[in-house]
């Protein structure tokens, strides 16, 4: 098994050896399909996330599945017996389908995870989760999805920007939302992310419902981490939630400056980003830095 200290170092090994079985290097958009097949599992029929379906499949699935109460909660399971992989077909958004796809392979090709079943909903699916196992799993889905260091390597080259992250997840078959993530987590720029509700806590005052809040190496050596913030987030102090009231006004990303302390309590100027999916508001703020070298992006 591996240990807690290695485990990253295992997760991204056992991940570069199944995308180079796959021959999936270097191949836009990550080919899934392939290391599905590379991983010698194959995709099940949506219908077992049906009740007379689910009353055929092995002991073990239904057990895994049972045990997250409803049905429809489900978004993903593995048989490990059977080598089958099941995704729930409400999840309709490519991206999402190839993360939750990767998650389940993932606790396959992990050796050290021996259950011969997994089911996942919205809670382990969580990239915070706290669940060693599935946290490993989130880990091994990006891992393969964004080809361990290509993903960093090409977001180099890019302006700073939420239209960037808009054109590297369909560049390599991601959401949006996962690919913000990934962005501002191996980017040596200091930025942040931030992914909140898209329905308002309250309207007078602003406040938003945080979902997760992540910074780059460089934002946590300048500032503090945004796990830190409050989960409702009030439009004082984070000016940049203010933004939202521009929705159906302008097109999106709605972009700005705001002023935000550093560790000295020295105001330092920022810009931000916000733009939507169907289900979320996703933020990026980064410290502005001058860019007449970097490859231009678009939305659209």
């Amino acid at each position: 098994m591996a240990s807690a200290l290695s485990s990253t170092e295992h997760v991204a090994a056992a991940c570069e050896r199944l995308i180079d079985i796959a021959g999936a290097r270097g191949r836009l958009p990550t080919p899934v399909a392939d290391l599905v097949a590379a991983a010698e599992l194959h995709e099940g029929e949506d219908d077992i996330f049906t009740e007379a379906a689910l009353t055929r499949a092995p002991r073990e699935l239904q057990e895994k599945i049972r045990s997250l109460g409803l049905l429809r909660k489900v978004r993903a399971a593995i048989d490990r017996r059977e080598r089958v992989v099941y995704v729930n077909p409400e999840i309709q958004i490519i991206g999402r389908r190839n993360f939750n796809t990767l998650h389940e392979v993932s606790h396959d090709i992990f050796d050290w995870q021996r259950d011969l079943a997994y089911a996942d909903d919205d809670r382990t699916l969580a990239w915070r989760t706290r669940i060693r196992f599935e946290r490993e799993a989130n880990q091994g889905a990006a891992e393969l999805l964004f080809q361990i260091h290509l993903f960093r390597q090409i977001a180099a080259d890019y302006r700073i920007g939420m239209a960037t992250i808009v054109d590297l997840a369909q560049m390599f078959g991601s959401s949006t939302q996962a690919a913000l993530r990934r962005y501002v987590e191996t980017h040596d720029h200091p930025m942040a992310a931030v992914v909140c509700e898209r329905t308002p806590v309250s309207l007078v005052p602003l406040v938003l419902r945080r979902k997760e809040a992540m910074g780059s190496p460089g934002w946590l050596e300048r500032f503090e981490s945004p796990g830190r913030w409050p989960a409702e987030m009030n439009a004082q102090p984070f000016e940049f939630i203010e933004a939202i009231d521009r929705f159906g006004r302008e097109q999106p990303p709605l972009a700005g400056e705001f002023t935000w302390p550093d560790p000295n309590n020295e105001p330092v100027r920022l810009r931000y980003e916000i733009t939507s999916n169907s289900y979320k508001l996703l933020t990026l703020v980064w410290l502005p830095r001058r860019e007449f070298l970097k490859t231009k992006t678009r939305l659209g």
